[in-house]
Order: structure tokens, then C-alpha cells, then sequence
């Protein structure tokens, strides 16, 4: 069989899945509202999408869901925010443009989602299959929705496999990638420089082209995806393997559905594990940068 049919063989199965996918989540969203009637907040599931490389999650881990609320056993801080207060969905910039979404993390300001999620992960990067294995709907989509009503959960009480899935939805929900559009050829095109020292160079040149709330972010996920790489032979993720993963995640693209896309997908894939792996030469190594949970802090601004 050649590499054309079975990526088609691939995208066939995964758009089963998230067939699926949708109707269960549809299913939560219907117990959520029943069980809630004056949350007016809706959780989007058409987006729902966890890559070609993601393993279904195993047996025994949350495989008894029935309620969306019993899954997760999550003790939220109530915050004041606005009526119709969102994070999925929203551009990175105008989430910037907006304080009292934010969270300062090891010297970095980033969305609150992602600084909660990246810090709930740092503490587990010794389990096995971080962002391959998909986590529980259920749990997935009731997190998305009380970080939509402006509380924050405890994340230390939830399957990590579903926060590290609550992260992949919030990438892939960006109207526009980490990396930009509009980057995007651009850092495609870098696959073409032979000598190392040549593409590194190139490629931290267009990094920093990014606008500037994209680069805060990359500078948080890139050295936090190589503590993940650090820990590959507890957690079977090595750069190569979260490359596979990251690469549509960050950088979007169309499905592979011809010969083109299919070497624009091995190039994304390439790309992001280079910049896994040279993140502290790409990005320089900020000494608030943290690898492991022992240096992480997070603090969090009340939202009004």
C-alpha cells in the first residue's frame, strides 16, 4: 500500500472518530445543561480533533463515565468575570489585550488556560504517553466549560491525559496557529537548508517575526515540550514523537490528502522537533524557564 492510501486510510478513521466524538460530546453538553440550566455557556465540539497520531485512551481510566460532572472531580475557584467571558476560539491577541486573562508563568505571561494546564502536566512528565493518549470527553469538554465561565479548576485532580487533550483543543481552536499563517510557508521552507547552523539561524530569524503575544507563548510551550523530551524514556516521548504530534498543533495545514501535503506534514514534523531540541539556542534560555514542577510557579490576576 502506498504512503497516499494510507494517510487517506488514516484521515478516513479520524473523521469517524470525531463523528463519534461529537455525538458523545453532544451527549455531555445535554447532561451539563439539564443538570445546569442557568449556564448559558454551550461547548463547542465541532473543532474537536486530536491528530493522526493520538492513541485511543486505555481501559480503566475514566471508561466508566456516564455523567460529565462525575468524571471530573474538580474543585474550581470561583472568579468575577464577564457574563460571555471565553478563551477557546479567541485570538492569542486579543486575549493579550486583555489582563485579567492572563497568568504570569515562570516570567511569562500567558493565557490562564495554558499556564494551569502546562504547570498541572510539569508535575506528571513521568507518565507514559503525554499528549498521544486522547483523555475522556466527558472530563475534556466540562474542563473547557468551567475555564469558559471564568473559574479555574484544580487541575491536580484530573487525569493528566485529559489536561494535556484540554491543551491540544486549545491550540487547535486558535483561528490562528502558534506559528502563524502567514509564517507559515516560511518556516516550511527552512526543511530545504542543509547545514544545521544555517537552519537554526534561519529558522530563529522567522520565530522572531511572530507577533508578539504567538512568541510569548512559544517561549513557555517550547522549553516545556523539551522538559517532556528530557523524560522520553519514562514517558515513550521523545522529540521526534512530540514533532509527529506538535507539528499540525502549532502550525496547522490542511490534511494530507496528496503527495504535497503528505512532505508538508513530514516537514512540520521535523521542524517542531528541531525546535524542541535547540529551544534554548532558538529562544536564548530565560533563567525563569523552568523544566521540571520543583521550579514552576504560577500566578494568576482576578478576572473582572
Amino acid at each position: 500500500m502506498c504512503i497516499r492510501d494510507r494517510y487517506q486510510r488514516r484521515v478516513r478513521a479520524k473523521e469517524e472518530r470525531e463523528r463519534r466524538a461529537t455525538e458523545r460530546m453532544k451527549e455531555y453538553q445535554q447532561e451539563l445543561n439539564e443538570q445546569d440550566s442557568s449556564d448559558d455557556e454551550n461547548v463547542n465540539t465541532s473543532s474537536v480533533c486530536f491528530g493522526l497520531f493520538r492513541s485511543k485512551k486505555k481501559n480503566g481510566i475514566n471508561s466508566n463515565t456516564t455523567t460529565t460532572t462525575s468524571t471530573t472531580t474538580t474543585t474550581t475557584t470561583t472568579i468575577t468575570t464577564a457574563e460571555h467571558h471565553r478563551f477557546f476560539g479567541v485570538a492569542l491577541t486579543d486575549v493579550f489585550s486583555q489582563p485579567e486573562l492572563l497568568s504570569i508563568d515562570s516570567g511569562l505571561q500567558c493565557p490562564i488556560v495554558i499556564a494551569h494546564c502546562v504547570n498541572s502536566i510539569r508535575e506528571r512528565l513521568t507518565i507514559e504517553g503525554l499528549f498521544r493518549v486522547s483523555g475522556s470527553w466527558g472530563e475534556i469538554a466540562n474542563l473547557k466549560g468551567i475555564f469558559e465561565r471564568g473559574e479555574i479548576p484544580d487541575l491536580s485532580k484530573v487525569d493528566v491525559h485529559s489536561v494535556s487533550s484540554l491543551l491540544d483543543l486549545y491550540f487547535r481552536q486558535l483561528p490562528d496557529p502558534l506559528l502563524t499563517r502567514h509564517l507559515y510557508d516560511n518556516f516550511i521552507g527552512c526543511k530545504d537548508v542543509e547545514d544545521v547552523n544555517l537552519k537554526l539561524m534561519t529558522v530563529q530569524r522567522i520565530i522572531f517575526r511572530l507577533p508578539e503575544a504567538h512568541l510569548n507563548v512559544l517561549r513557555l510551550m517550547l522549553p516545556f515540550l523539551r522538559a517532556i523530551a528530557d523524560q522520553s524514556e519514562s514517558n515513550k516521548m521523545d522529540a521526534k514523537n512530540l514533532g509527529l504530534i506538535f507539528g499540525p498543533i502549532l502550525m496547522g495545514g490542511e490534511e494530507a490528502l496528496s503527495l504535497l501535503q503528505i512532505q508538508k506534514i513530514k516537514a512540520q514534523a521535523t521542524l517542531i522537533e528541531l525546535m524542541i531540541i535547540h529551544c534554548h539556542d532558538l529562544l536564548g534560555a530565560p533563567a525563569s524557564a523552568p523544566t521540571s514542577a520543583s521550579t514552576s510557579t504560577t500566578t494568576t490576576t482576578t478576572l473582572s
